[in-house]
């Protein structure tokens, strides 16, 4: 029922907005071709623009548009000749100008560039136009250009979704690390910032196999721009350091950008080193492998409504460096290395509420409380060489990338007062090389190839150690009496993926019939011990895994595309055999699954006219249970015991989405509505036994189950020229509904969420920058007597203000309030500071005094499926920082 709605909205959509389609040709006097000019659709009432185009460079235009008014104005405008308006029906025709030419003479004005303009597909924005007297980075500029989001890590999206691409002077320095850019390039140094939509990387398919995704492209104001930040800065109440150098060389051909931090100030060096854009198409396959993740100690979990520099206890340093060599016939070689060195302190505590319904409809609930101190130190090396080309006769790309994490983690948790100290330590490491080519195979380039293989290794030895066991519990009697209980564990896996497709046209429609390979072994080893003394006492099964695990799926996938100027449609039709054998000799387990799927997607975008715009996708996806959910004996991780002896999972994702977009140009207005459905089914559930500690026994249990999302999304943002201002509104509406087995019970619960946000900035006066942001969301957990509700409010006020051109006062307040019950939170920040800007470097000198209300405390509360948590955590105290902040800009 739910996908016959939303196809009738789709129809009903396209129906509403059926538009008219004006054609023509500008001639002079003469018969000759005018090209160029300006037609433009005016409303006969208040003149106001319905639409626009401009004519090509044989006179001939379309324009297309909707209104309800019966009769409308074209006008055709260009300089030097006279502008002519006439009055027409509003339906589709062909319309003809016949004009005449008058000289212009122009007197002493000065031509302004426009703030924002449409050239193809690609949207050219004027950075220097949207920028204020507060902003330093690109990032703080294009925060408010319509329908671009950016988060501190300097991730970028568009219309809601993440950008599949991000250029300097059309050159990919960074691959998938590009956060740094914009948040450390001066937005001075940046002339234009492009948008390419529907932006497909690879040039030998634009055309042919569309995207739904967008490219960013930055153009710089010199053809070589020595450019890029650096800041130190010194403070007390502890003694404070924060240093920060991105030095960038940037051009058309050459491309460098060697970046060091290091600070104790809160501050989170690797949040725009990670990588935040990976690929899985024609570029080849790319993985962020993170080790260390299968063991770990339980913690509170930190907030996530504020800023991390509000309580992170940190000693931090990062080196990254990047290079980009032009080679001969469009080949190109890049390096990419970074270092990561982090010591992080982080103290909170927690009280959770778990409920559960028994089979007669009664509510149980669980309560308990932690209190942890977590000390970890983690080290991370990534280098990344790439060969490159990228042009329309050929693509290849190779990168061969390495990485190692070292982590060791200290926690000191109480559990209803009972101590629990734990440690881990991992030192992983991976290699992967990815291998993506495409080109001709005849000379006309009628028929295409592509040949794709990707190969990843992956080492991962870690352990857990836990002491003073008198808040836990134990199935076995000599495990609850030891002192000190230890788990054991490694992971290897190698990973063949290898791709062979075919690319060519029929019938106007663009094929790509493909044979796909892949492959995957991994070998599981863990053990648990204890420690009596001065007995070491090693457990067998069902407290040991020593598992092969083995992955084969060959698919034959047919592609077909098709783009137009107005339809953009892409369908997948994959079918696969998947075979998969899970085997532990010593525990006698063998298990097996071999399975045939059909797995088929599509995606539609159709353009009413140059504002509106339709998306819609639909398909079915099969996911089954890799290693770490097949295993039989128990690893004990987080305080918790953890084991699969039961069927392989086989989860299989439904999905439904439509968007409509509207994207106004002239008036600086990007605005969406869109709706989602996704249903999963699966034939294992999770069973989750809980004590009274919060201590977990989870097993996988063959029980069909099922889980049903639904979401909601508005967005609108606009940027007032005149007044300076941006403005942006959202609102989400999401329902989750899903299937719980909880300490035998099993019972449905639905979680329900509304969240609205908007945010303004306001720059009419020179003097004063002014924000404001607010975000208000109310959840709501309901099901067979498990019912709870909270509120969140947050809001948020930054005022710069500058009573000369050198010095500015800055203070900014954040609030928020959280309800559950009868039970209300509140939190509140406040900070100030005074900064000296001189010199043409913009060189800007500031003394900052952090917290200066002395907020020791951050409260919150978070509903989740079954459990209701209530945090406190400990914040930084009031501080004072000096720094001095230089663009290195030649």
């Amino acid at each position: 029922m739910k996908l016959l709605l939303t196809a009738a909205f789709c129809v009903m959509t396209m129906i509403c907005f059926s538009q008219s389609i004006i054609t023509g040709i500008c001639k002079n006097n003469k018969g000759e071709p005018v090209p160029y000019a300006s037609i433009t659709i005016l409303n006969p009432e208040n003149n106001k623009i319905i639409a626009f185009k401009a004519a090509d460079a044989e006179g001939n235009y379309m324009v297309s548009f909707q209104t309800m008014l019966p009769k409308v104005l074209i006008r055709f405008s260009l300089i030097n000749f006279l502008p002519v308006i006439k009055t027409i029906e509003n339906r589709t025709q062909t319309v003809d100008f016949i004009v005449i030419e008058k000289i212009t003479t122009l007197k002493n004005i000065m031509v302004k560039p426009p703030m924002v303009y449409q050239k193809g597909d690609t949207i050219v924005h004027d950075v220097q136009q949207y920028a204020n007297t507060n902003d330093r980075t690109l990032s703080d500029v294009i925060k408010k250009m319509p329908g671009v989001e950016v988060d501190e890590s300097g991730k970028i999206k568009y219309q809601g979704k993440d950008i599949n691409q991000f250029n300097v002077e059309g050159k990919d320095l960074m691959q998938g690390q590009y956060g740094i850019i914009p948040n450390s390039i001066p937005y001075n140094d940046v002339s234009k910032f492009e948008i390419i939509q529907n932006n497909q990387p690879v040039k030998m398919l634009k055309g042919k196999v569309p995207s739904d995704a967008a490219g960013v492209n930055i153009k710089l104001k010199k053809a070589v721009t020595y450019t890029g930040t650096g800041s130190v800065g010194l403070g007390a109440a502890p003694f404070l350091w924060s240093a920060k150098i991105t030095p960038m060389l940037l051009s058309k051909k050459e491309q460098a950008l060697v970046s060091f931090k290091s600070n104790n100030t809160g501050e989170d060096v690797s949040s725009d080193l990670n990588t935040i854009l990976l690929t899985s198409g024609f570029e080849g396959y790319s993985r962020d492998v993170l080790t260390g993740g299968l063991l770990n100690t339980s913690m509170v979990n930190p907030p996530s409504q504020i800023d991390k520099q509000r309580y992170w206890f940190n000693r931090s340093h990062a080196v990254s460096a990047n290079i980009l060599i032009p080679l001969k016939k469009d080949w190109e070689l890049k390096s990419n290395s970074m270092f990561l060195d982090n010591d992080l302190k982080l103290t909170g505590n927690l009280q959770t509420s778990v409920t559960s319904v028994d089979n007669n409809g009664n509510a149980t609930i669980i309560n308990y409380k932690r209190a942890a101190t977590d000390e970890a130190h983690h080290q991370k090396l990534k280098t990344t060489l790439t060969l490159n080309r990228n042009n329309e006769k050929n693509f290849f790309r190779n990168s061969l990338i390495f990485t190692t994490d070292k982590d060791h983690d200290k926690t000191d948790l109480f559990i209803n007062n009972l101590p629990a100290y734990q440690h881990t330590r991992a030192n992983g490491y991976s290699i992967q090389n990815s291998l993506s080519s495409l080109f001709s195979l005849d000379k006309k380039k009628k028929y295409t190839a592509n040949i794709q293989s990707y190969f990843n290794f992956i080492s991962d030895p870690q352990l857990y150690r836990i002491d003073s066991l008198h808040g836990l519990e134990f199935p076995e009697p000599d495990m609850q009496n030891a002192l000190s209980f230890i788990q054991n564990e490694t992971l290897h896996t190698i990973t063949a993926n290898n791709t062979f497709s075919l690319g060519f046209t029929k019938w106007k429609w663009n094929m790509m019939p493909a044979v796909l390979i892949n492959y995957s072994q991994n070998r599981l080893s863990s053990d648990m011990e204890t420690i009596n003394p001065p007995l070491v006492e090693k457990y067998s099964y069902p407290w040991k895994n020593n598992l092969h695990f083995r992955e084969l799926k060959t698919s034959v996938d047919y592609r077909i595309y098709r783009q137009t100027e107005k339809w953009s449609v892409s369908i997948d039709i994959p079918f696969s055999a998947v075979v998969l054998k899970a085997l532990d000799k010593a525990d006698s387990f063998n298990n097996a699954l071999r399975k045939n799927v059909l797995e088929p997607s599509t995606y539609v975008q159709y353009i009413l006219n140059n504002k509106f715009k339709v998306t819609a996708s639909a398909g079915r996806q099969y996911l089954f249970a890799d290693i770490q959910g097949v295993y039989p004996g128990f690893i004990f991780s987080s305080l918790n015991f953890n084991a699969n002896n039961g069927p392989i999972a086989v989860k299989q994702n439904r999905y439904l989405a439509s968007k409509l977009i509207y994207k106004n140009i002239l008036d600086n207005v990007d605005a969406s509505i869109g709706y989602s459905f996704s249903q999963t089914l699966s034939n294992v559930i999770l069973s989750r036994e809980i004590s009274n500690s919060g201590q977990e026994v989870l097993s996988a249990k063959e029980l069909d189950n099922s889980s049903n999302n639904n979401s909601v999304r508005l967005g609108v943002s606009k940027y007032f020229t005149r007044a300076s201002t941006s403005l942006n509104f959202g609102y989400n509406f999401t329902t989750a509904q899903s299937e719980n087995l909880v300490n035998n019970s099993l019972f449905p619960v639905k979680n329900i969420s509304s969240l609205f946000s908007a945010k303004i900035e306001n720059a009419t006066f020179n003097w004063l920058v002014a924000s404001y942001e607010v975000s208000y969301n109310i959840s709501k957990r309901a099901g067979n007597s498990v019912n709870n509700r909270s509120r969140f409010l947050g809001q948020s006020v930054k005022l710069v203000i500058s009573p000369g051109k050198e010095g500015s006062f800055i203070g900014s307040y954040d609030a928020t309030y959280y309800t559950i019950g009868k039970q209300n939170f509140f939190n509140k920040f406040l900070d100030a500071s005074y900064r000296y800007t001189f010199g043409k470097r913009k060189t800007d000198v500031e003394l900052k005094w952090m917290n200066v209300l002395n907020t020791k405390e951050f409260k919150q509360v978070v509903i989740s499926t079954v459990e209701t948590n209530i945090t406190r955590f400990t914040l930084r105290p009031a501080q004072f920082l000096l720094s001095v902040r230089t663009n290195l800009r030649r």
